[in-house]
């Protein structure tokens, strides 16, 4: 099976963005004055000891997905409720192989033309369940608000931050429950305390808690697939051979601006070769970046001299139980900030993330044997959520400032301490 992996498949971003802006704030204003009107006739109160039934909200992003299961696990034990989760179609396999959601309520987003048949197919299906809660994971778009909102469930949590203009007086009167952004804090524990506000009683937000529990999902995740990962050692690993996974890829978001420079890949591999050791480079990446890891690697086979290790493209072949399986056989994973850097908290892997236009801060995977090399230089990072993820810089020094013999340097730390 081949999945891409990419993050987001949305036919235009761009556009897409467009659409949610300046559509989505008519929408939202129009169901604003529906919901002030609809407050003259006080709803009678609900106890959320009686939830039944939950919906969370997370299109976007798989890594952002993996950062979620831990406030998915809390719910789970918090509440004997029904758990369903809204995605885009690319997330489902890694959603269902986590095994913490009933239903998967999966929205194709190849084409405009399927991803509203599908949005309509989703309200149709929420109106049918009836949830009680309703939890939007996803930062400021409109479109998820809407379906929030349209959703009718009594409890609905989303985030919220002052200053947003329009954003914020919707979200100001269509959620019930407002989860305020904090710049200072990892997403993960944002997306934890919108789980924790569901019944009003805000608690402190212990990140440890958030580690052990992604142990907890690393390990049933590892059981599950114990056979492919048997399957993959024997056709990529062989002894007494290091087995490197690189990611040079980084998906269709500000792809130019989050992706380590060519020239930088080659420089660590030439170094790498000069290790004289027994090694093997396994390069990842999604259907649509094959190509372009195809190009780096003939680079790399034409600029490194004498070149002695074993170097396979996998990008586009890999399915994300197979990425999984993969990660939890290699030795070190060298990685752009993007969806697999998020799955290696699912495997033992050590780490290295390069990090530029967004900051580790909020958006570092949730794996203990994790390296962050980050210049956080005065303009990073530059592609935040406020902005859409869109920056204007057209010179990403944050990532041309990280140095093939820094991320060397690290990568032999972690192997002699192995």
């Amino acid at each position: 099976m081949e999945t891409s992996i990419c993050a987001g498949d949305f036919l235009n971003l761009q556009i897409s963005r467009k659409i949610d802006l300046f559509l989505g704030n008519i929408i939202c204003f129009l169901l604003m004055a529906i919901e002030l009107v609809r407050r003259i006739m006080p709803l009678k109160y609900f106890d959320t000891k009686n939830i039944k039934k939950i919906l969370l909200i997370k299109p976007l992003g798989l890594g952002s997905v993996v950062l979620t299961m831990p406030s998915v696990s809390y719910l789970r034990k918090k509440y004997n409720a029904k758990i369903d989760y809204l995605t885009f179609e690319s997330n489902r396999e890694l959603i269902e192989l986590v095994g913490l959601i009933d239903e998967v309520i999966a929205i194709r987003d190849s084409s405009i033309v399927e991803m509203l048949f599908d949005t309509v197919r989703a309200l149709y299906k929420m109106w049918r369940e009836k949830y009680d809660v309703v939890i939007d994971f996803e930062f400021f778009p409109n479109y998820t608000l809407i379906l929030s909102y349209l959703s009718g469930a009594r409890v609905r949590v989303g985030f919220y931050f002052d200053g947003m203009g329009m954003r914020s007086i919707t979200r100001r009167y269509l959620l019930t429950h407002r989860n305020y952004y904090n710049y200072y804090r990892h997403v993960s524990e944002m997306f934890l305390h919108a789980a924790m506000i569901v019944d009003n009683n805000e608690r402190l937000v212990d990140k440890e808690k958030i580690y052990n529990e992604m142990e907890k999902i690393r390990d049933s995740v590892i059981a599950k697939i114990g056979t492919q990962i048997s399957e993959m050692y024997r056709t990529c690993k062989k002894e007494n051979v290091k087995l490197l996974i690189l990611n040079p890829n980084t998906g269709e978001l500000n792809a130019s601006l989050r992706k380590w420079p060519v020239e930088n890949w080659i420089g660590l591999v030439k170094k790498l070769n000069e290790e004289n050791k027994k090694m093997k480079i396994l390069f990842i990446g999604g259907k649509k970046e094959r190509k372009d890891t195809e190009l780096l690697i003939e680079e790399i086979k034409s600029k490194v001299k004498d070149l002695k290790v074993d170097i396979e493209n996998l990008a586009g072949n890999t399915s994300v139980k197979d990425l999984i399986a993969l990660l939890n056989i290699g030795d070190v994973l060298i990685t752009n900030d993007t969806g697999p850097m998020h799955l290696s908290a699912l495997s033992k892997i050590s780490v290295i993330a390069l990090f530029g236009p967004e900051t580790p801060i909020l958006f570092a995977p949730l794996s203990k044997n994790l390296h962050v090399i980050y210049l956080n230089l005065y303009c990073s990072p530059c592609a935040t959520v406020f902005s859409g993820k869109v920056s204007a810089c057209q010179n990403n020094l944050c990532m041309k400032g990280i140095s093939a013999a820094e991320v060397f340097k690290i990568y032999k730390s972690i192997d002699e301490g192995s």
